[in-house]
């Protein structure tokens, strides 16, 4: 199994820049969570804490589409989630490499 914190795992993931804004529910321990690293973040440069949680969640989707080996979801994930177009170098690049992690050579 690939290492999330391979090189090649980050290049997949940040393989597209435009992220939505998802939805859901925050627990009381995250939201805890979040406020004290603003609070221990204070004079320094600010965070986006949504787009982390972004970030975390499409980074969760791809690890379980190459554990599964699912690689329609995958690229509903670049389409939808990254605004990749099909056909285009980055959306070309991105499927090599999931395809490349997906047989565990990553």
């Amino acid at each position: 199994m690939a290492s999330i914190a391979s090189p090649n795992w980050r290049a997949l993931l940040y393989v597209g820049s435009v992220h939505k804004k998802g939805g859901g529910r925050m627990s009381e321990d995250d939201d805890l969570k979040d406020v004290l690293e603003e609070e221990g973040r204070r004079g320094r440069r600010p965070i986006d804490i949504e787009a982390r949680r972004r970030h975390n969640r499409l980074r969760k989707a791809v690890e379980e589409t190459v554990r599964e080996h699912d690689e329609e979801t995958f690229k509903e994930l670049m389409i939808h989630d990254l605004g990749l177009i099909p056909g285009s170098p980055r959306y070309e690049r991105a499927l090599k490499e999931w395809r490349i992690a997906s047989r565990g050579k990553l």
